[in-house]
């Protein structure tokens, strides 16, 4: 959940960024906005994939819901492709984030009141512990690896 929340504030940074842009601020900002917010969307997809889908919904009716955010993330990504072979800022361009940021904050709130709301309460809360280790764990390096930041050693 806090990554959906950080993902909501680059997604609101994104488009401050865009209702600014040709004024005052530099152009440079959006894309800046953009690549921040394609890193942990990215991020937080995969490590969603590998370690939140498969235990939450191993057996039960939330296969569905498991499906449904595959086919999500499927989508997003290609946005983000999209978004990649356009020069950055052009209309086109913004064609493409609009999709990825439209489709991403849709996913979020399905995820929200229906995938996550109907998965958490049947886990024990040692199972939720475990689970939330391995997202930090693997999110953070995610995280480094999609944004460029240097690893620590």
């Amino acid at each position: 959940m806090a990554d959906h929340r950080r993902i909501r504030r680059l997604h609101d940074a994104l488009y401050d960024a865009a209702r600014y842009a040709g004024s005052s601020a530099p152009e440079w900002v959006p894309v800046h906005v953009w690549q921040r917010f394609t890193g942990l969307l990215v991020a937080h997809f995969r490590t969603e994939e590998d370690v939140c889908y498969l235990p939450m919904t191993e057996a039960g009716p939330d296969a569905a819901g498991r499906r449904q955010a595959m086919a999500d993330h499927g989508d997003i990504r290609r946005a983000i492709c999209a978004a990649s072979l356009q020069p950055a800022g052009s209309v086109p361009w913004w064609r493409a984030v609009t999709v990825a940021l439209t489709t991403s904050m849709d996913h979020l709130d399905r995820e929200e009141s229906g995938f996550l709301a109907g998965c958490l309460p049947r886990m024990t809360p040692d199972q939720r512990r475990m689970l939330g280790r391995q997202w930090m764990v693997l999110a953070a390096a995610r995280t480094q690896i999609e944004s460029g930041e240097p690893q620590a050693r």
